[in-house]
């Protein structure tokens, strides 16, 4: 898969988790020349407590910043290449401030972050970058003065706290990840249309590449359950609108007594159900499914 078509995968991924929570730009221009920022986030000014079920995530967006993500290990040129974008984006805003005669403090210029399947020692020691104790391991800050974080996604603890970004790894760490997903209930309103992007990010490979390095078929295989799932959860929500109308049409009315017999006839042959939503009485679908409603 060509990184500009992961970049976009990517984009829209992490788009959909922050924009409940703040203002998100993706392949947002930087000046001087043609520049694009993968991901700018600005947090609302309402403090959101949610933002903390995004686990790391939700803390990086804490305030605002920047992300860019790399389908492999960037070279040292690659993050310098970042840190550009970085401070032209902070020379930017420094303008902005000066024309609408307005203080910006150094604490309230964006931080960059670097999101990469993994990050050797190597360059880890020669970018200067260090742990902290308040933040997961596999989380590494340059000198406080460059303003550049950097994830290695394969170092991350498999919590929940972290899946949202071990997604975007590789291999094992994305397989695990997806499947974690693939579990969860869809309560959490951001699930299914994460369900959807990595099902679209499935078919997109199917249809535009050949499949033909192992890279490839492996990330066709990681995003695989949770394109079976989504699918699964599409044809199960259009079959209840299905049984859903055909009951309005045929007894002028969806109460509670019929909307309560709904769950378990889904649960039958869809040739089957089609045959007794056609034929029963409403006592009978209520005597059927629904035992002990007010009929």
């Amino acid at each position: 898969m060509t990184r500009l078509h992961h970049d976009q995968l990517a984009k829209e991924y992490i788009a959909s988790l922050l924009k409940p929570w703040g203002q998100v730009e993706t392949s947002k221009h930087v000046a001087s020349e043609v520049r694009q920022i993968d991901v700018y986030f600005e947090p609302s000014s309402e403090r959101d407590n949610r933002r903390a079920e995004l686990g790391l995530l939700g803390k990086i967006a804490s305030r605002t910043c920047l992300i860019e993500v790399f389908r492999n290990a960037p070279s040292l040129v690659q993050i310098r290449s970042c840190k550009l974008k970085l401070y032209e984006n902070h020379g930017e805003l420094i303008r902005k401030a000066r024309r609408d005669k307005q203080n910006l403090a150094e604490e309230d210029l964006p931080l960059l972050w670097i999101l990469s399947p993994t990050l050797s020692q190597t360059i880890i020691a020669k970018l200067g970058a260090q742990q902290h104790d308040d933040w997961s391991e596999g989380v590494y800050f340059q000198p406080a003065g460059e303003k550049v974080a950097l994830v290695a996604i394969n170092q991350l603890p498999e919590t929940y706290q972290t899946l949202w970004l071990r997604i975007l790894g590789r291999g094992r760490t994305q397989k695990k990840a997806i499947e974690e997903v693939v579990k969860l209930e869809d309560s959490l309103p951001w699930v299914p249309n994460i369900l959807e992007i990595l099902a679209n990010w499935r078919l997109n490979l199917q249809i535009r590449q050949n499949l033909d390095s192992s890279e490839q078929k492996e990330l066709f295989m990681n995003l695989s359950p949770a394109y079976f799932r989504w699918r699964e959860d599409t044809l199960q929500e259009g079959r209840q609108d299905m049984v859903e109308n055909l009951l309005a049409v045929r007894f002028g009315v969806l109460d509670a007594p019929l909307k309560s017999a709904i769950p378990p006839m889904l649960k039958l042959p869809p040739s089957e159900l089609s045959a007794l939503l056609l034929t029963l009485s409403r006592e009978e679908i209520l005597t059927r499914f629904n035992e002990g409603s007010q009929k």
